[in-house]
């Protein structure tokens, strides 16, 4: 087998990996990563207030304020795009493990940040002012930066040229021309 059959048969690979992903993924992201958002919030909220937990219902108390995680919280639709980035570009393996596992991680610790800040902000004298306004405009525009930063902090991190689709595109009109 050539490079250029091998490359192919990587790429039916990676893509029909991330059609069968997409056929309950949102539900397997939520599923693993409501816990470990929820409980890595509460454990960061601990270390500059007063917490409660109640998992089933996804409820934080800090400080006096109840804190509900909705899935939006958690943002599992970011994690599918980082994973289909990571579906859709050209590299090898064990790269796309690494670079899958590092941007998702990454993601993780930059939610709970997020998620900590803004509980912060909530609980604050008159920081209730500015948490509707900063929380929209954190789900509108930074979400998007966020994502962004991640993909590129992980492309720079593992040196990934490759542009998703693009690059697959380009390979497949050589391909066929053969």
């Amino acid at each position: 087998m050539n490079y250029s059959n091998s490359f192919f048969v990587a790429l039916i690979s990676r893509y029909l990996s991330l059609f069968l992903i997409s056929i309950n993924g949102l539900f397997i992201i939520y599923y693993f990563m409501s816990p470990i958002t929820y409980f890595l919030s509460l454990f960061m909220l601990g270390l500059v207030g007063s917490t409660q937990g109640f998992f089933l219902e996804k409820l934080i108390v800090f400080n006096g304020l109840t804190i509900g995680l909705v899935d939006a919280c958690v943002a599992g639709a970011a994690y599918y795009l980082l994973l289909a980035l990571c579906l859709t570009t050209p590299m090898i393996l064990h790269k796309r493990v690494k670079a899958v596992v590092f941007s998702l991680s990454l993601f993780l610790i930059i939610n709970v940040i997020r998620i900590t800040i803004f509980s912060l902000i909530a609980v604050s004298e008159g920081g209730s002012n500015y948490f509707d306004t900063l929380h929209l405009f954190s789900w509108y525009f930074l979400s998007i930066i966020i994502v962004l930063g991640v993909w590129f902090t992980t492309t720079k991190v593992f040196v990934i040229s490759g542009i998703p689709v693009y690059d697959d595109f380009k390979f497949l009109l050589r391909y066929l021309k053969k």
